[in-house]
């Protein structure tokens, strides 16, 4: 049998995701294979819709943030976070465009 014995840990680096209005966001990304609430973060943001990030929250952790939350606004800045789903903690130092939270 043929094959690789699959990597300990799955990790992104210098990733980016581009948004077709002009904001995104550089990240990195490390899942561990084995254990719990051991996933981190970092990103840094730059003008990236506020809805895209209220998505990316709750496909990590579902009710992190209230149901129906709706941000219309661009956010920059830096986010770290780790222990995600369930022991999460790190820093998020954003700052936002003129906008709107729930209307």
């Amino acid at each position: 049998m043929h094959g690789r014995i699959p990597a300990e840990t799955v990790s992104f680096t210098k990733s980016s995701l581009v948004q077709s209005a002009g904001g995104g966001a550089q990240f990195a990304l490390t899942i561990p294979r084995t254990g719990e609430n051991n996933i981190s973060i970092e990103a840094t943001l730059n003008r990236i819709s506020g809805e895209l990030l209220v998505t990316l929250a709750d496909t990590f952790k579902k009710g992190l943030l209230p149901e129906g939350t709706k941000i219309q606004a661009d956010l920059s800045g830096q986010i770290r976070v780790s222990g995600i789903p369930n022991n999460m903690s790190g820093v998020a130092d954003l700052s936002s465009g003129a906008g709107r939270i729930n209307d």
